[in-house]
């Protein structure tokens, strides 16, 4: 990332190189280095096990590194748009070093990304297939970015919140779930049935996720009297998430009616509270997912096969991606 005359063609003076270095490369460099979960790059893996493996194991880590470069870069754009104050416990890099810095180096790893797809290892037809990959997801992103910035979920039908929250969830998630699964099977040489039911799988993955990460918010200390505006910046917002989901799609019909009216009396987190513990989310959300993630295993071994699916390295995978979400959850 630090040599500049690899994406230039005209290689930059000293002390325009030294410009770059201080404005772009070292705010990216500390962004990417802040700690992370990886499950992005463990899907990466996944998708690689999956395969035939016919490259070298080397390649799949470079992929990796591409997909965590892409989201980190979504993220510093979204914590602009979100007007976040935090990520990965440090400031917001908008608010080390200014919006207009932020954007770009954050549009920056965009591209960076696919200039080291430019440089991997691997003939040009699937150089190809993994660049349609990267775009295809890029372009679900933004379009679900679209949904989740434009959108004033309190304002939206009843009948059509849960639409919206699942269109925004698979765009936003699930496809950048989806694409580092391919992205791992594809450059080890998987067939295009592999790629179709590994796709599939991914979108689950990636709503699996996201629950997990939306329902962190709504675990509210007791103590509390006012609330952390990042831990509750998607209510804040009145953004797209599981919670007005699981709101709408509730049988009691004064379930959304309330949470409205709890998300209006943030930072006052009491009506919250209340309304988490008269719909008891956590509880059938926990149960909802255990079973979600029971139906997903015994589905991967429908289609993979026993044999294939209880090779060595492919169950712990999905497993240890399951416990590292679950954790994350606990710990919040």
């Amino acid at each position: 990332m630090n040599d500049i005359n690899t994406i230039n063609k005209k290689p930059l003076s000293g002390f325009a190189q030294k410009i770059v270095d201080e404005i772009l490369f070292k705010p990216a460099e500390e962004f990417l280095s802040r700690p992370k979960k990886g499950v992005r790059s463990e899907l990466v893996q996944l998708g690689f096990m999956a395969s035939d493996q016919q490259i070298d194991k080397s390649v799949v880590e470079k992929i990796a590194s591409i997909v965590e470069s892409i989201h980190s870069g979504s993220l510093i754009v979204d914590d602009i748009q979100d007007n976040s104050p935090v990520r990965r416990s440090k400031p917001s890099l908008h608010r080390i070093h200014g919006i207009a810095k932020a954007i770009n180096t954050g549009n920056w790893l965009y591209f960076s990304a696919f200039k080291k797809l430019d440089d991997l290892d691997v003939n040009e037809r699937i150089k190809h297939r993994l660049g349609c990959i990267l775009h295809d997801m890029l372009f679900s992103g933004h379009i679900g970015q679209a949904l989740d910035i434009g959108v004033d979920i309190t304002e939206v039908p009843a009948d059509q919140i849960a639409a919206i929250c699942e269109s925004t969830i698979q765009l936003k998630t699930g496809e950048l779930m989806a694409a580092s699964v391919l992205l791992g099977a594809v450059a080890g040489g998987s067939s295009l049935k592999l790629e179709d039911e590994l796709y599939q799988i991914s979108l689950e993955l990636g709503e699996i996720l996201q629950t997990y990460d939306d329902l962190k918010i709504l675990k509210i200390k007791p103590q509390n009297e006012e609330c952390d505006q990042k831990n509750f910046e998607d209510l804040y917002n009145r953004r797209p998430c599981y919670v007005w989901k699981y709101a709408a799609e509730h049988t009691d019909p004064d379930a959304l009616i309330q949470l409205k009216s709890a998300v209006a009396s943030l930072p006052d987190t009491n009506p919250l509270r209340d309304w988490v513990k008269t719909f008891e989310i956590h509880k059938n959300t926990k149960l909802a997912l255990d079973k979600q993630k029971k139906n997903l295993m015994n589905r991967i071994v429908d289609q993979f096969g026993p044999s294939e699916f209880n090779r060595p390295y492919v169950q712990p995978i999905i497993s240890n991606l399951f416990q590292v979400l679950e954790i994350a959850y606990e710990q919040n």
